[in-house]
């Protein structure tokens, strides 16, 4: 089995903050770790410099569009 890191948002999408998005990711890791499962961490691969998901592959903020998924493939 494969765990794989939540992705960022952008920051006009108030229902989620990035820095909860990072908590989120290292208690994936960790039980990922404690399950001795496979966990790919996806996060830092569709961040901008700020921290948030490139515009470019979401038209929301949220949901990947045709690029991001794409990449994410």
């Amino acid at each position: 089995m494969i765990l794989h890191s939540v992705l960022p948002v952008g920051a006009d999408w108030k229902l989620a903050r990035n820095r909860d998005v990072l908590a989120r990711n290292e208690n994936i890791k960790t039980l990922a770790h404690e399950r001795k499962l496979a966990f790919i961490d996806l996060h830092p691969h569709f961040c901008d410099a700020r921290g948030e998901l490139r515009a470019a592959l979401s038209n929301d903020g949220i949901h990947l569009g045709p690029r991001g998924y794409a990449q994410w493939c």
